[in-house]
């Protein structure tokens, strides 16, 4: 991440904070809508295993995609 923030400033250098902090909220969008993405075709059963998996291994998967949600909103 830290040699994407010199990237930022360097296209967008009038706007450098803007750059930054914008592509810090697309990393964090990223991850959690990766959880939530796989979260979903689980549930469908379009995930490979996904119909294997019991209610206990559920469980732990959505523990997992809270806490990344969580984790992504400091």
């Amino acid at each position: 991440m830290t040699a994407l923030n010199a990237y930022a400033f360097d296209f967008f250098r009038s706007y450098a904070d803007a750059a930054v902090n914008a592509l810090h909220v697309m990393a964090g969008v990223g991850q959690v809508g990766a959880a939530l993405i796989l979260s979903l075709f689980r549930d469908l059963g379009f995930w490979w295993g996904g119909a294997a998996h019991g209610w206990g291994a559920r469980r732990w998967d959505d523990s997992l995609s809270i806490a990344v949600v969580v984790a992504s909103l400091d």
